[in-house]
């Protein structure tokens, strides 16, 4: 599976952008670690997990799926059967 540029946990903790690579600048002292130099790199990162998301075959999709297949196989074998009479 390819991995996305700003997408795990702990991502930016050496000094550089998740997303670009850029270094980041010299932390604030408080608040949480930046993981992002700009605005539109959390933003780019944001999208690209978005579509991730929206790509991603789920449990419950792929079950579905293989229901819908094994539903057309019986019917399929049910009419060769009765071609084969």
């Amino acid at each position: 599976m390819t991995e996305l540029r700003g997408g795990g946990p702990g991502a930016g903790d050496d000094g550089r952008c998740s997303w670009c690579g850029r270094r980041l600048p010299d932390p604030a002292g408080t608040g949480r670690p930046r993981r992002y130099c700009r605005r539109s790199c959390r933003q780019r990162a944001f999208e690209a997990r978005r579509r991730l998301d929206e790509m991603s075959w789920g449990e419950d999709r792929l079950r579905d799926l293989l229901g819908r297949l094994d539903d057309q196989y019986v019917v399929l074998a049910s009419v060769r059967d009765v071609v084969e009479e």
